[in-house]
Formats: C-alpha cells, structure tokens, sequence
C-alpha cells in the first residue's frame, strides 16, 4: 500500500525525470533530500523504478555493480575495471551511466575502452564484451533516459552538498534481475540507506565504503557490509596505509584525457603498475567474487585475483 508520502515522493520523482526545467528539476530533487524521506518511502521508489525495468533483459544467472559515483578525489574506473576482470570468474554485469560529478563515468570509459579493444588479450577482451553472460548496460539501454537538464541540476546540488536521492535509488535497484550486488557507497552518511533499502527488499549485497569517501576499496581503511539472506555482517579491509602516496593517488586519481584512463588498465593488466595498485583493483574485484563465493575468505580471493592477473597471457590481437 503506498501511502501520501510515497505517493508525493513518486510525483517529484516523476518530474525530475521527465522535466526539461533545471530549477523545476532542483527543486524537486532538494525536496527528494534522502535524510527527509523515510526509509519506507526510499523503499518504494526503488520498487517503483523497477517495475519499469524489462527484468528479463539478461537470462542467465549473474550478479552486478553499480556505485553511487562522485567520489571525492574522483578516482579512474576501478568499479568497472573490477567488473571486466571479474568476469572471467562468474557472469556480472557493471550498470552505470554518464559523468554527473566526476570527470567520466563508467559509459564514457567503456565506450572509450570499446574503440581500443584491440591492444588488449583475448582474455579480457572477448569474455567482458562478445560472450554472452557478463557486460555492461548504461541506465539509458535499462530504459530510463538521462536528460542533460537532470544531470545539471545534480551537479549543482553536489556542489552545495545536498543529499541527492539519485545516488541512492538507482544503485540499490535490481534492474536485470541480478542474485546480487555490489555497491560502492562514497559518503557514510547514504550507508544506513543501502543496508535498510537492501534488508527491506531482501537482496544480497555487498556494500563497500573508503574512509577516503570514495565508492571502492581503497588505500587505507574500507568498511565492507554483507548482506546474504537477510544476515548482515560489517568487516573492515585495511590496505597499508603507506599505500597513500603522490604515486598511487597519481596513478588512480582521473585525468582530463580518457586515453589515459585505458592506458592505466592496460597497465594493470601487463603488470606494469605497483603492487599496491594492484592489490587494491584485486580487492575490488574479489568484493564482486564474495557475491557468489560467500563462504570464502576476501584474502582468499584476493590472492585468486592476483594469481589471475599474473597469468593473463598479454597477446594483444
């Protein structure tokens, strides 16, 4: 039963998808405030974007990822990179859409990353995007068209700190039909809305957040919190802290050229990066892993990861 305040909500919900107005649109996102709703009314609007989505869009058993974006130090694509070398494990699919606060989101880095496919190992290349079972879908192909008069209003109510309800809803759907999720949460104080949003609908997800405010595991401390069958458990992952260097933030910090953020996946990939570095991709890939893999330790499959890595015949094609 959707009460009025749900039914408000669905209303401005509905308007800052289909307006045109960027004031008309902030202004119903200000009014959509995550801290002002309850977590019932977050609850049902989540429902409600998914009653939308054609679920049967992939049929096969897989898992996905979808972060809240906009990460503080706006760090390179770790969340899809994760997701493509994750997929030679088990099907998943990475969900994204375009930059709203950070300088390329995860569609722009694939769609850059699809024009230079041929400099990276069948390995990666075919398994991530020719073999049925693993991908990547924007929001825009899952059937809910990103207008540039909504992502002009976002962008303004991240830059006066305003909890936006997008970063919120959108990841914690389930649009194909997933068993699970990963989702990276960059501000603590959206947390309690993803375990309470996730617990109501009964999902299995994993929940990762970088004391740096950054939605992925990252150098330093991370807070991980699974949820499987209705269980919730909270575990810290702590990466050496001298892992925090010029060097490092460099290499996974974003820059204004997309090229470069392919040249850095090629680089992890050849080995040619530090291992720090490569640690924290392996971690962020085996949080995906734990989606099927419950029972396993993260170290365990971490080192999975690494032995992966390592082994990846780099013959381009």
């Amino acid at each position: 039963m959707i009460n009025v305040k749900t039914r408000e909500a669905i209303d401005e919900f509905n308007i800052t998808k289909n307006s045109t107005n960027v004031g008309e649109i902030y202004d119903s996102l200000e009014r959509l405030r995550p801290d002002k709703l309850s977590s019932n009314t977050i609850v049902q609007l989540v429902r409600y974007i998914e009653s939308f989505a054609n679920k049967n869009i992939i049929s096969a058993q897989h898992y996905n990822s979808f972060g809240t974006g906009g990460d503080k130090i706006k760090t390179i694509n770790i969340s899809t990179i994760a997701s493509i070398i994750a997929s030679n494990f088990l099907n998943v699919y990475k969900v994204g859409t375009k930059a709203v606060t950070s300088i390329w989101g995860s569609s722009d880095f694939i769609k850059s990353l699809k024009s230079n496919l041929y400099q990276f190992p069948i390995a990666i290349r075919d398994k991530a995007f020719y073999q049925e079972g693993s991908g990547y879908f924007s929001l825009d192909e899952l059937g809910y068209l990103y207008s540039n008069p909504l992502r002009e209003a976002r962008l303004m109510i991240y830059r006066e700190s305003i909890p936006d309800i997008y970063k919120i809803i959108f990841p914690v759907s389930n649009l194909t039909n997933s068993s699970g999720q990963v989702n990276g949460v960059y501000c603590s104080n959206y947390i309690d809305h993803y375990i309470d949003v996730s617990i109501a609908l009964e999902r299995n997800s994993l929940i990762v957040h970088s004391t740096h405010e950054i939605d992925e595991i990252f150098a330093g401390r991370n807070l991980v919190i699974r949820i499987f069958n209705g269980r919730l458990v909270k575990s810290e992952v702590n990466l050496p802290e001298h892992y925090v260097n010029d060097d490092y933030f460099e290499f996974m910090s974003e820059s204004a050229d997309i090229k470069n953020h392919i040249s850095k996946f090629e680089k992890i990939l050849k080995g040619e990066c530090s291992e720090d570095i490569s640690l924290t991709i392996a971690y962020n890939v085996a949080c995906i892993l734990n989606l099927e893999y419950q029972d396993i330790l993260l170290d365990e499959l971490v080192d999975r990861v690494s032995t992966f890595m390592k082994s990846i015949p780099y013959v381009p094609v």
